[in-house]
Order: structure tokens, then sequence, then C-alpha cells
């Protein structure tokens, strides 16, 4: 092909990227505006990171909330203090995602032409689970950001390339921002490690630094595991490699873990691709193909990086498998179709043009008609305009308020109270009965005494004990009518208290029950 052929040729590949990155995002731009009721009130997994923004300072901010990722914790709260309304929040979430993708492009070291980045950020803004996330107050698909960096210092450092004090001040800012970044980090350890011994090479400063910085957060990273509260095992448990059963079983729960980390497989877990499960594996492998033949550099680095992933999964450390906890493998799932698609462009073929023109159309039709961005899509939310007219009457009448266990976070946030933060033990009993959700987070406690709060474990876990104290509260306070309020959480799970208003002698008067909500007006 003549320089002046391949110009040409080049050219007219940018003018279908440009074409197909603005119709995307455009097309979710459009899907996302114009088919979503705005979210006044969001859900207590994320009001748990939010209510810290209740604080001036970010002192306070950091040691009340940052429950497990300290950087991302105070991001969010600021952000979330700066926009001041849950709709605008979440739309600014929205707009900082469909941005994110486009860091790649400053990321010189990672062995990628413009067009393989190009196509990189539309698989990316094509995901249904990167998509759907990017409107949670998380940090999984910032996680996206902080692989890029990683493979960026890696390839960096692979070219010979000094890295300096702030490649390590950066290191370690992302450690705080999210714990995947010791699973990058491990995964470059691993990979600068066989250089060694492959090529027997000198340790230059720069690698022997990386490498001590690696080995030593992996080593911090396996120890916090060590002794860390394992509640959240049982819920992740499908996400772990399976220790009995046979190899066979293994094998079939691999093959799984990867279909779900590929597509949808339920409700929540809505997968990297919106193609079908059969085209998106072709995708893959075909991407796959393509890199061994030209770029086995990055074809390490990704498969280092699942492989990492993956054995944190057979230890039972780290879930691998299409939840969102693995949002952070779309990088590497991006950055290989990206390269597979755009390595048509080098192929010697008929009719290219067409070809591409047909695969971009394919990818645009199946965002159109497959994806949906909401919210809602991804966790539980209140009847909005229900929830509000129950706050209106909390605010607007001085009758107290007995606040139920699961709803203190909702109250310490949207109503106009004062709270400090005090670390509580949660549930100490429920992953015994339960299953999963045992831990220690710092709980609201609101200082108003309009508003009682008399428990904070589930009376089904600990029955007897918040019983008693709620009777004792009843008996002793001499109050003779109040409203009990609960938001997230189901109507059975207020037959024991309701048991005990009506052996108190208290009628009930009035009741709104919604999903997830319920409101109770009860009088002597």
């Amino acid at each position: 092909m003549s320089k002046q052929k391949s110009t040409r040729f080049i050219s007219k590949g940018n003018s279908i990227y440009l074409l197909s990155v603005f119709s995307i995002i455009s097309l979710n731009f459009y899907q996302y505006f114009s088919l979503n009721n705005p979210t006044k009130y969001l859900f207590t997994d994320d009001l748990w990171v939010l209510i810290g923004s209740n604080y001036e300072s970010v002192f306070e901010k950091f040691l009340c909330c940052s429950v497990t990722s300290p950087f991302a914790s105070i991001f969010f709260q600021g952000l979330y203090s700066l926009i001041g309304s849950d709709p605008a929040f979440i739309n600014t979430l929205f707009i900082i995602g469909q941005l994110i993708p486009f860091s790649i492009f400053f990321f010189k070291y990672i062995p990628l032409t413009k067009i393989e980045k190009s196509f990189t950020i539309i698989f990316l803004l094509s995901s249904p689970m990167y998509l759907n996330y990017s409107v949670r107050p998380k940090p999984y698909i910032y996680e996206v950001i902080v692989i890029f960096i990683i493979a960026n210092l890696y390839f960096k450092i692979k070219n010979k390339k000094t890295i300096t004090i702030y490649d390590f001040l950066l290191l370690s800012i992302l450690t705080s921002f999210s714990f995947v970044a010791l699973i990058g980090a491990a995964s470059c350890f691993l990979l600068l490690l066989m250089e060694f011994i492959n090529k027997k090479e000198k340790i230059h400063f720069s690698k022997f630094g990386f490498l001590t910085f690696s080995s030593v957060s992996t080593g911090l990273f396996f120890l916090a595991n060590i002794v860390k509260d394992n509640s959240l095992n049982t819920f992740w448990s499908s996400y772990f490699m399976p220790l009995e059963g046979g190899l066979s079983l293994k094998i079939r729960w691999l093959y799984y873990s990867f279909i779900r980390l590929l597509s949808e497989s339920d409700t929540t877990n809505l997968g990297f691709s919106n193609f079908s499960t059969t085209l998106a594996i072709l995708i893959f492998f075909v991407s796959i193909l393509f890199l061994i033949r030209n770029e086995k550099g990055l074809l390490f680095f990704i498969f280092t990086l699942f492989a990492v992933s993956l054995v944190l999964a057979i230890l039972q450390i780290y879930p691998f498998g299409g939840s969102r906890t693995n949002i952070y493998l779309f990088s590497a799932l991006a950055i290989s179709f990206g390269y597979g698609v755009s390595y048509l462009f080098k192929l010697k073929i008929k009719y290219k043009a067409p070809l591409m023109f047909l695969i971009v159309l394919l990818i645009l039709l199946s965002n159109f008609y497959n994806n949906t961005i909401s919210y809602k899509n991804t966790t539980n939310t209140l009847d909005q305009d229900t929830t509000e007219l129950i706050i209106d009457d909390i605010i607007n009448e001085d009758t107290k308020v007995i606040v139920h266990h699961g709803s203190h976070w909702f109250v310490g946030l949207y109503l106009p109270v004062e709270i400090k933060m005090e670390s509580i033990q949660l549930f100490p009993e429920r992953e015994r009965v339960l299953g999963s959700g045992s831990f220690s987070l710092p709980a609201p406690v609101i200082l108003n005494d309009k508003f009682i709060q008399l428990c904070f474990d589930f009376p089904k876990t600990r029955g007897e004990n918040c019983n008693e104290v709620i009777e004792d509260y009843l008996e002793s306070s001499g109050i003779n009518n109040f409203k009990f309020v609960g938001f997230y959480t189901e109507e059975k799970d207020f037959s024991s208290y309701l048991k005990i208003f009506k052996e108190n002698n208290f009628q009930v008067l009035n009741k709104v029950v919604e999903d997830d909500m319920i409101y109770y007006i009860l009088a002597k």
C-alpha cells in the first residue's frame, strides 16, 4: 500500500471511529435523559457513602464514612455536597462516566494506536454494566482508569523509561481510591519478575522500585484479607471457585463465570457486552488471536490481570465472574475487543470500508435496542413521590418518630437533622442466621429529640434484646402517640415491632405501605 493510499485509508478509519463515538454518546445521552424519571432518593448502599456529606471538614468526612475506599468516599461526598440534589448528582455521575473512557488517550505507553484506543472507548461506552454503574456513587467504573494507569506504568517500565516518585505517589493514591489497584500492581509484579528470570537483565532502579512497591502492597493486601471480616464471603460465594466437587465442577464454574463477565446473567449483573453470548465470545477469541500475532506484550498484561483475579477467587479472597466488583476487568476486555475490531483495518480484504461500516452499525443497533441506562437497573428504589409525601409529613408535624433499625442512614441524609457518626457493630448474628452482611460500620446517631433510635440490629436475629429496649421505652417514656417509619425494608420486618406496640395498647390509626417502605401512625 502506497503512502498516499495508506494516509487516505487511515483518514477514512478516523472518520468512521469519530462518527461511531459521537453516535454512541448521543444514543447514551438520549436514552438516559429522555427515558428516566428523576431519582430523588438513593439506595441504602449509596447512603452509607454519602452521609458524610453532612460534615463540613474533609477530616470528618474521612473519619465517618470511608468504609472501603477512603479517597473514593471523599470524592463522592464532595461531589454530592457541591451538586446539592440527588437527580443532579446522578446526572453528573453519568456525564463523568461518559468521559472516563477517553482517559485512555492520555496514556501514551499503552501499545495502542489512536484507532485502537477509539474502539476501546466505543466498547466501554456500549457496556450495559459499565453504563448503569456510572450512575452509582461507587468506585467500580473509576477502576477502569486505575487499570489504564497501571498498564501505562507497566509499559513505561517495559520500554526502559525511568519512573519517578510521582508515579509511586500516584499508585498510592490509586490504592486509597480502590484496592483493585493492588490487583493491577500484583499483575505487573509477576510480569516484571518473569522478565528478570527469562532475560536475566540487570535490575535498574525503576523496576526495582516498582517491584518493591508491588510486592509490599500485594503482601499487605493478602495480610488484610487474613484478618478481615469475612461477612461478604457468603454473599460472594457463587463468585468464588468451588473447593469441592472435583475438576468438572471447577471447569463448569470457570466457563459460566467467564460467560457472566461477558454478557448479562441476571437483572443486576448486566455483563460487559450487550451482544449475544456467542457473538461476544467469538469477538473476544478472535481479538486474542490478533493479539497473539501482533501484540504479545499487551496480551500478557491482559492474561496476567485475569489470572491474578482468578487466583484471588480460588483463594476465596475476591470474587470473579460478572459482579460489579469485576468492572475493573472491563478495561482489559475493552482493549482486547477494540484491538480485535480495529485490526480489521489492517487486513488486506475486499470491501473493507463496507465491512467496517456494518460492524459499527451492529454496535450502534445493539446499543440502541439492548441498553437502558437507569439508577433503578442495579439496585432497589423507593416510590419517589410517596417517599416525598412521608418526609413532608414527618417534617411538618411535631409528633415523635421511631426510626426503624434499617433507616438511620436515610433519615440522617434526607431529613433536616444534625447527626454524629458512631461505629456500631451491625447485625453481628446475621452472618450465622441470614448468611451475609455482618460488619462494623459508622452509623448516624440523630441529635434531635423528635427522632427515636432504639435498635441498630435486626429484631429477628437478636429479637429479645431489641424488643426489650422498645418495651422499656414505651413503658418509661409516657408516650401516647408516635409515628413509625422504615425505608428500604419490607412489611414482614415490622412484625415484631407491631406485636410490641399492640401489647402496649397502641393502635394503628393510619399506615402507608409500599415496596421497601412503611409508615405507621399509632396512638394509645
